[in-house]
């Protein structure tokens, strides 16, 4: 149970995560979990190791053109003087129409290897998973968690934005040489990502106590410890990437074994996808989830009797890991007016009626949503 979370992340933290890797085992939530990702390498020109992962398949390598720049032609040439045929594709965004092309473009591949951010990966875990062939991440950004799990978020032909049950990649590759070169806003996106775990796990709680959910303690704790890391990252002064990086796959793993995107995706998240679906994608995802983080601690305080006691949890306190990151702190740094803000959240649990949380519990009025964003500053 999540109401001690100071045993429950030492307990976690004993065990080693790679240990599950690969791994089918039964769970005290009932379940049996099956973990299809084999291995995560971390490290300077780690992706040369690639051939050892791939065995003798020819590869189908995604990217899109900027990724390609940064790190997929490199990766091409790698595969290509090991004696692999490689064919490529570059797509545009995470767009049904592309997760069409790369699956019509696997015909002929054993294994695809996507080289991106999360719109890459997400196209290629889609498409993969429809063609029934393993992909192998390689991150070139630590903006979001969803690089290790099972769901793929993509944009229909309709322009809406839903997440479609996919599969994770057998293994992942974070190459630290093109990770330390990021722009810093891309890894407080990841770092505001990481922060929505105070909240969607009350919200998952709510859903166990309140709809009779299925939970899975060990998914919870798992996405528990990797806030633990997070926070740690950033009062280390973000100095070891490596440590974010491995919070990132550990979150996605997590939802690995929940079979759902639960462990890391609550209130917060809906606001986002609100946003988003509003904005046009002129903001991070992460940039957004911090946000709305910081909204619904204050919301779950004020109103879920089970919400933390602990101080770190609380939205002020998030707030300054925020700050301390470098990500946004108002809505007005990423293109969100009040008005769209209040609608956010007072009807963010429209986005996904099923999806059990504080505001599916206790919908926000316009004028709570109007204090709310008052009291926390994100109007400012």
């Amino acid at each position: 149970d999540l109401r001690s979370p100071i045993l429950q992340t030492a307990w976690m933290n004993s065990i080693n995560f790679e240990k599950l890797l690969g791994q089918r085992f039964s769970c005290s939530c009932g379940k049996v979990h099956e973990i299809k990702t084999r291995k995560v390498l971390i490290g300077r020109r780690v992706a040369e190791r690639l051939t050892e992962l791939i065995g003798e398949h020819a590869v189908c390598l995604v990217n899109d053109p900027v990724t390609r720049e940064i790190m997929g032609g490199r990766v091409a040439e790698s595969l290509a003087s090991g004696g692999f045929e490689v064919r490529e594709i570059v797509i545009e965004g995470a767009y049904m129409g592309d997760v069409r092309r790369v699956e019509e473009f696997l015909g002929f591949c054993g294994v695809a290897v996507a080289v991106g951010g999360g719109s890459v990966i997400d196209v290629c875990k889609l498409a993969t998973f429809r063609r029934g062939i393993p992909f192998i991440a390689i991150p070139t950004t630590l903006s979001q968690d969803a690089m290790s799990s099972g769901n793929a978020s993509i944009i229909g032909d309709d322009g809406l934005k839903r997440t479609y049950k996919a599969h994770p990649p057998v293994a992942v590759v974070f190459e630290t040489e093109v990770l330390d070169k990021q722009p810093r806003r891309f890894i407080a996106a990841g770092v505001a990502d990481m922060m929505a775990k105070a909240t969607c796990l009350k919200d998952w709680e709510l859903g166990r106590e309140e709809n009779n959910e299925y939970y899975c303690p060990l998914a919870a704790n798992l996405s528990l410890s990797t806030f633990h890391e997070t926070v740690k990252f950033v009062g280390e002064d973000m100095k070891n990437l490596e440590t974010l990086a491995l919070a990132l796959f550990k979150s996605g793993l997590a939802m690995t074994i929940a079979g759902s995107s639960r462990p890391s995706s609550g209130a917060e998240h809906l606001f986002a996808h609100y946003i988003d679906r509003h904005t046009h994608g002129r903001s991070l995802h992460g940039e957004q989830v911090g946000l709305g983080t910081i909204a619904l601690a204050y919301y779950h305080s004020l109103h879920n009797p089970g919400w933390w006691r602990e101080e770190t949890y609380q939205w002020k306190s998030l707030r300054r890991v925020l700050e301390r990151a470098g990500a946004p702190l108002s809505l007005g740094e990423i293109g969100v007016d009040e008005e769209l803000a209040v609608k956010a959240l007072s009807h963010a649990q429209d986005i996904r009626p099923e999806r059990y949380t504080i505001l599916h519990r206790r919908p926000m009025s316009p004028g709570e949503a109007k204090t709310i964003l008052d009291e926390t500053g994100l109007l400012s």
